[in-house]
This record gives structure tokens, C-alpha cells and sequence, in this order.
């Protein structure tokens, strides 16, 4: 099981180098039809157990072209701007990605990869992050946040 070790700062949260990438299906479908297909996405995202789903700026979703796949509404913290009867959530569309955290250390890399994943539109750029990794991905994994210690072990 890789195990990846990675310092925090109350400031600027827990955060992983990772790739957005296109879905295996969508992989398949531009090999088929031979179109060309985008290289990921490397983003800086931070790991957030009080996120329901992962979520990915709308820059990173544009350079992917990624599918869109329903839309609705998403209640985010500092972005939400709708109107009070949905509880300030903002309409927000889901789009198939995959999903790369990279493990820095380990020599062939053991990085965690999600082929197959639907992840929220949301304006991350202005906190300085590109991605959120949410409890969809982490209820795979076993996560010790250490605070004392400012630092956390996330095993996959």
C-alpha cells in the first residue's frame, strides 16, 4: 500500500501535487475515432474531507474539454453566490475526468490514479488551488491528519 507523507500549514491547507486527466472512456472514444487527445492537467489541489465530491476550476476543465455530464447546484464556502431559498448554492455543471495524485518519492511512482470520475465545475483559481479532492476519492484511502505534528499520511 503507497503511502504518501505530506506536510500542512493551517494557512494553506493540505495540499498534493496532482494531473487532471480525460476519463478512460473518453480515452477510448477519441483512440477510436482517432482524435487528438489532451495531455493532463498538473494542478495543485488540497484534500478536503468536508467536500462531498472532487471539484476542478473551469480553466482546467476548458484545456481538457472535458464531457459534460448533468448540472445542478453546489453549496461551496467563499464561492457560493445563489440565491438564499437554494441555501446560496450556485448552479454548477459535472463533468467525466480522471484524477492523478502523484507520489513524488517512490522509484517506478505509485501514484493514485481514478480513471472514471465525476467531478464538480468550481471557480478554485482565486484561493490559489485548481482542484479539491473530495470524500469521493478519500473513501478509498485511510487518511491520518496529524496536527501537532502538521502533517498528514494518506495511504492508498
Amino acid at each position: 500500500m503507497p503511502v504518501l507523507a505530506i506536510p500542512f500549514s493551517l494557512s494553506s491547507g493540505v495540499q498534493v501535487q496532482a494531473q487532471i486527466t480525460i476519463s478512460r472512456p473518453r480515452l477510448l472514444h477519441l483512440r477510436q475515432t482517432r482524435q487528438s487527445i489532451p495531455p493532463p492537467v498538473s494542478v495543485i489541489a488540497i484534500l478536503d474531507t468536508g467536500a462531498e465530491r472532487t471539484c476542478v476550476d473551469p480553466a482546467v476543465i476548458a484545456r481538457l474539454n472535458l464531457p459534460n455530464r448533468t448540472s445542478g447546484f453546489a453549496a461551496a464556502p467563499g464561492v457560493s453566490t445563489g440565491p438564499a431559498i437554494f441555501g446560496g448554492a450556485s448552479f454548477s455543471l459535472t463533468y467525466e475526468a480522471g484524477l492523478v495524485i502523484l507520489h513524488p518519492v517512490t522509484k517506478p511512482p505509485s501514484n493514485l490514479i481514478v480513471h472514471e470520475l465525476e467531478v464538480d465545475e468550481l471557480p478554485l483559481a482565486q484561493f490559489g488551488i485548481e482542484a479539491v479532492i473530495g470524500r469521493d476519492v478519500l473513501a478509498s484511502c485511510v487518511l491520518v491528519y496529524n496536527g501537532p505534528a502538521g502533517s498528514v499520511t494518506l495511504a492508498y
